[in-house]
Protein backbone atom coordinates (compact mmCIF):
# COMPACT_ATOMS: atom_id res chain seq x y z
CA UNK A 1 0.00 0.00 0.00
CA UNK A 2 0.80 3.41 -0.58
CA UNK A 3 1.29 6.11 2.14
CA UNK A 4 -1.90 8.09 1.06
CA UNK A 5 -3.72 5.18 0.82
CA UNK A 6 -2.82 3.95 4.25
CA UNK A 7 -3.75 7.45 5.66
CA UNK A 8 -6.98 7.14 4.26
CA UNK A 9 -8.08 3.85 5.02
CA UNK A 10 -6.88 5.04 8.69
CA UNK A 11 -8.75 8.18 9.02
CA UNK A 12 -12.23 5.69 7.78
CA UNK A 13 -11.71 3.38 10.30
CA UNK A 14 -10.87 6.26 13.27
CA UNK A 15 -14.12 7.97 11.97
CA UNK A 16 -16.35 4.86 11.49
CA UNK A 17 -14.60 3.95 15.36
CA UNK A 18 -15.88 7.30 16.74
CA UNK A 19 -18.80 7.53 15.23
CA UNK A 20 -19.62 4.03 16.66
CA UNK A 21 -18.28 5.61 19.98
CA UNK A 22 -20.79 8.26 20.16
CA UNK A 23 -23.52 6.13 19.27
CA UNK A 24 -23.05 3.93 22.12
CA UNK A 25 -22.85 6.94 24.42
CA UNK A 26 -25.98 8.24 23.57
CA UNK A 27 -27.62 4.82 24.12
CA UNK A 28 -25.94 4.50 27.05
CA UNK A 29 -27.11 7.99 28.84
CA UNK A 30 -30.47 8.44 26.96
CA UNK A 31 -32.03 4.83 26.92
CA UNK A 32 -35.39 5.84 26.18
CA UNK A 33 -35.10 8.14 24.44
CA UNK A 34 -33.33 6.53 21.84
CA UNK A 35 -35.81 3.76 21.88
CA UNK A 36 -38.61 5.92 21.50
CA UNK A 37 -36.68 7.67 18.52
CA UNK A 38 -35.81 4.32 17.07
CA UNK A 39 -39.23 3.23 17.50
CA UNK A 40 -41.35 6.10 16.40
CA UNK A 41 -39.12 5.41 13.38
CA UNK A 42 -39.74 2.18 12.73
CA UNK A 43 -43.53 3.53 13.12
CA UNK A 44 -43.13 6.14 10.55
CA UNK A 45 -41.88 3.62 7.73
CA UNK A 46 -44.32 1.17 8.88
CA UNK A 47 -46.99 3.19 7.70
CA UNK A 48 -45.73 4.25 4.76
CA UNK A 49 -45.24 1.17 3.53
CA UNK A 50 -48.67 0.31 4.81
CA UNK A 51 -50.71 3.18 3.81
CA UNK A 52 -49.14 3.02 -0.14
CA UNK A 53 -51.82 3.35 -2.15
CA UNK A 54 -53.99 5.07 0.54
CA UNK A 55 -54.39 9.02 -0.63
CA UNK A 56 -54.32 11.11 2.35
CA UNK A 57 -57.91 13.51 2.72
CA UNK A 58 -57.04 16.35 5.08
CA UNK A 59 -60.43 17.72 5.81
CA UNK A 60 -61.22 14.16 6.91
CA UNK A 61 -57.74 13.80 8.82
CA UNK A 62 -57.61 10.29 7.06
CA UNK A 63 -56.04 7.90 4.59
CA UNK A 64 -58.66 6.87 2.00
CA UNK A 65 -57.88 3.47 -0.36
CA UNK A 66 -57.25 5.07 -3.97
CA UNK A 67 -58.84 2.22 -5.69
CA UNK A 68 -61.89 2.25 -3.85
CA UNK A 69 -65.06 4.74 -4.76
CA UNK A 70 -67.13 4.08 -1.60
CA UNK A 71 -66.01 5.37 1.28
CA UNK A 72 -66.92 4.87 5.28
CA UNK A 73 -65.97 5.08 9.03
CA UNK A 74 -65.50 2.93 11.97
CA UNK A 75 -67.89 4.10 14.87
CA UNK A 76 -66.84 2.28 18.11
CA UNK A 77 -67.69 2.71 22.16
CA UNK A 78 -64.58 4.53 22.31
CA UNK A 79 -65.39 7.59 20.03
CA UNK A 80 -67.06 10.67 21.44
CA UNK A 81 -70.75 11.60 20.43
CA UNK A 82 -70.71 12.16 16.35
CA UNK A 83 -72.23 14.69 14.55
CA UNK A 84 -74.01 12.63 12.18
CA UNK A 85 -75.54 16.21 10.18
CA UNK A 86 -72.00 16.95 9.82
CA UNK A 87 -70.77 13.33 8.69
CA UNK A 88 -73.30 13.83 6.08
CA UNK A 89 -72.16 17.00 4.81
CA UNK A 90 -68.29 16.28 4.73
CA UNK A 91 -67.03 16.32 0.60
CA UNK A 92 -63.14 16.74 0.19
CA UNK A 93 -62.48 16.54 -3.52
CA UNK A 94 -65.40 14.54 -4.63
CA UNK A 95 -64.78 12.25 -2.01
CA UNK A 96 -67.53 11.50 0.49
CA UNK A 97 -68.26 9.03 3.14
CA UNK A 98 -71.28 6.76 2.62
CA UNK A 99 -71.63 4.40 5.43
CA UNK A 100 -70.19 4.22 8.95
CA UNK A 101 -69.65 0.61 10.00
CA UNK A 102 -70.79 0.09 13.90
CA UNK A 103 -69.73 -2.85 16.28
CA UNK A 104 -72.58 -3.87 18.73
CA UNK A 105 -71.30 -6.14 21.59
Amino acid sequence: MKPMQLRITSRKKLTALLCALVLISIVAIYPRQTVNFFYSTAVQITDYIHFYGYRPVKSFAIRIPASYTIHGIDVSRWQERIDWQRVAKMRDNGIRLQFAFIKAT
